[in-house]
């Protein structure tokens, strides 16, 4: 059957029990061939803290948006929530508004990993910056890892300061133009999937010098752009 096709394909053991507190559950755990463990509903409630309807799996499938996250598996959370990621011009609001939105949406946001890495990298004797693509491959790396890693906190939405796409950008500028490596332009390739929606921010507020690795000078910026634009991912 399809479940023996999925689970060789995965290579992964036989199980030996099925806990489930659905009405197909037994059905289910004999066509995986393992025994089947009812979980009393009431049971689940006590411990889950919610109703036994909102806790049914194929009530969560059919509207992810309405469920309670907190008690899906980090995992699901990172795989199913909305990706939001705001570029714009140095000192634009990108972080703050990035946070912002996070707190009101009580969700995650990911920092730009290019600042902490040049906060760490400005102490070094290192060549100059945009000498080398490794660092730029690097940057990207770190952002992809940071924010796949903050997706698990993911209530719904989650909001990014940049992503790897941002990267490539600051490539040519740094490089003069030079055509990005191959590594790079694949990662981007890869993750343009996952982005659900870009926000331009509009550099119409005052320049605070910020602690950006495009600036190489540390700094804060704590003031909220006052207009942004919106536009689907490439």
């Amino acid at each position: 059957c399809a479940l023996n096709v999925v689970r060789k394909s995965l290579r992964l053991p036989d199980p030996d029990v099925a806990f489930t507190g659905e009405d197909y559950g037994e059905h289910w755990a004999a066509a995986m061939g393992c025994r089947h463990v009812r979980v009393s509903r009431s049971v689940a409630e006590a411990e889950s803290g919610y109703e036994a309807a909102t806790l049914c799996g194929t009530r969560l499938r059919k509207d992810l948006t309405s469920a309670p996250w907190q008690i899906l598996a980090p995992v699901v959370r990172a795989n199913m929530c909305r990706r939001v990621v705001l570029v714009g011009a140095e000192s634009s609001g990108t972080s703050t508004l990035a946070e912002a939105l996070a707190v009101h949406y009580a969700s995650a946001w990911v920092p730009e990993f290019g600042k902490m890495y040049w906060q760490g990298r400005q102490h070094t004797k290192a060549a100059n910056f945009g000498d080398d693509d490794s660092e730029f491959m690097t940057i990207a790396e770190g952002q992809a890892s940071v924010e796949d890693r903050l997706a698990h906190q993911a209530n719904k939405v989650i909001f990014c300061d940049t992503d790897v796409m941002t990267v490539t950008i600051w490539h040519r500028r740094y490089t003069e133009g030079r055509s990005c490596p191959s590594a790079l332009d694949s990662l981007v390739g890869q993750r343009r999937h996952l982005v659900s929606l870009y926000i331009l921010t509009t550099p119409d507020i005052p320049f605070v010098q910020v602690c950006g690795w495009w600036t190489f000078v540390t700094h804060t910026s704590t003031t909220p752009p006052r207009s942004y634009t919106t536009t689907t991912p490439p």
